[in-house]
């Protein structure tokens, strides 16, 4: 990775250059395809994974981004990036393939990221609202005969909003939200649906976090945290959604000396029933990964 920066009295500008490869070197000394560890083959049809043969795979990606901030008063800055993303495809991608496919031919994903925004920070008051614009080709995904493929495409756009309040000496208020579309790209049949223009499934449009903390004293502090995730569709077609949550979580802290501070939290205060993931099968329709219920932790740190 390298960097330039340039400035002057007005003016922050920089160029940067990651450059990454990654080889995998991938032996199978059992039997290649859709068979048992015993070599014998599955009834029903073949066995659910294959094996793909042994093979060597190489990923080389030179990602550049440019950046410009222009400080606008000793308070507020403006700012934006151009970036150039990849991602080469993992093990499990490459190599843990299901029904028939022989060989996954992936490439490296690809994101064309912009972003703008502005920055400020008072006396007791502290934001960065920021826009961006993303596209990404070569995306990779299971398609319905279940092979792992690499002509993904997806766009995603959005506003971003961080904001850190000290209302008193004692009060102080953080909040941070993100509104965002996430939408496919690319003509592909599901279930007799063409899902081009279609929300991405599990990705919601609001996310937002609002934390509020009181310091009783010095050695004493409590925060309220209300965690907001919105309504997402939970398949490609658009057919069946999750209506989001909203949790709250409360935590203190209690420094008793300068080396030791005891920490006391409770998680899904009001014990709300939610999904931490939810999503959409064919073989068995609506899933959903629950979340924990009220539950309690206490920690202490010692330093010396």
């Amino acid at each position: 990775f390298s960097e330039l920066v340039w400035r002057n009295d007005s003016w922050l500008l920089s160029a940067g250059l990651r450059y990454e490869y990654i080889h995998y070197d991938y032996t199978n000394n059992m039997n290649s395809g859709r068979l048992r560890e015993d070599g014998t083959a599955c009834g029903m049809g073949g066995c659910r994974y294959s094996r793909p043969p042994s093979s060597k795979n190489s990923f080389t990606n030179a990602s550049p981004k440019l950046g410009a901030t222009y400080l606008y008063s000793d308070t507020t800055q403006f700012y934006a990036n151009y970036s150039l993303g990849y991602r080469a495809p993992q093990a499990t991608e490459l190599y843990r393939l299901q029904r028939a496919q022989q060989v996954a031919d992936l490439n490296s994903e690809e994101a064309r990221n912009v972003e703008f925004g502005v920055k400020g920070n008072y006396p007791g008051l502290s934001y960065t609202i920021a826009a961006y614009y993303m596209d990404k080709d070569n995306f990779i995904f299971r398609d319905s005969n279940f092979f792992n493929v690499n002509d993904g495409q997806s766009r995603h756009t959005g506003v971003e909003l961080e904001l850190r309040w000290q209302a008193s000496q004692r009060l102080d208020i953080a909040l941070a939200a993100t509104m965002a579309s996430h939408t496919y790209r690319y003509n592909q049949e599901l279930g007799g649906v063409n899902i081009n223009g279609n929300d991405i499934d599990t990705a919601p449009n609001t996310i937002a976090d609002v934390r509020i903390g009181y310091n009783f004293t010095p050695q004493v502090r409590a925060e309220l945290e209300l965690n907001h995730v919105g309504e997402y569709y939970t398949d490609p077609e658009n057919l069946h959604e999750y209506e989001g949550h909203e949790l709250v979580n409360l935590r203190s802290s209690w420094q008793l000396t300068p080396e030791l501070t005891l920490y006391a939290r409770v998680n899904n205060l009001l014990d709300t029933a939610y999904a931490e993931r939810a999503d959409f099968t064919s073989f068995g329709g609506d899933r959903y990964f629950p979340g924990r219920p009220r539950n309690y932790m206490l920690s202490a740190t010692y330093s010396w």
